[in-house]
């Protein structure tokens, strides 16, 4: 996405809830430490080190472990025998769309039967891209251009 590293808030969050343990063993969440501050293109020359810089913090059920949108994650890959379970909530700022367009799962047909409210509100009238939900007075609008 067209936004500046590091930004002076967070774009989104993400909250990743262990419902089993989570660790290196079965594939747990992999954070890079200090990703989210540094340049693009220093993360691209540095790409194969990223593997090694990588950290897979320990959780029991129930812990939470939360970051920033822009850090660098992945789940690792799971050599148990044992499931790996967890809830995760993506939390972002109104303006900022999803890399997964959710509105597209309804039809056209679906989409015309749901009030202008709620169409606004899953991007169907959104136009101008990021920055702008809506152009009416009131309307969440947010941007760091």
């Amino acid at each position: 996405m067209p936004l500046p590293r590091s930004l002076p808030r967070p774009a989104g969050v993400t909250a990743m809830w262990a419902l089993t343990d989570f660790g290196p063993e079965n594939g747990g969440t992999r954070v890079v430490p200090g990703s989210h501050r540094r340049s693009l293109n220093e993360i691209y020359r540095s790409a194969d080190r990223l593997p090694d810089e990588a950290i897979s913090p320990r959780m029991k059920p129930g812990d939470v472990l939360v970051f920033e949108h822009a850090l660098f994650h992945a789940a690792g890959l799971n050599r148990s025998d044992a499931w790996r379970l967890g809830v995760q909530v993506n939390y972002q700022a109104g303006w900022l769309r999803s890399y997964t367009d959710w509105e597209r799962t309804l039809s056209a047909e679906e989409m015309a039967r749901l009030p202008a409210n709620v169409r606004a509100l899953v991007g169907h009238s959104m136009c101008g891209g990021l920055g702008r939900v809506s152009p009416e007075r009131g309307a969440y609008l947010e941007s760091y251009y």
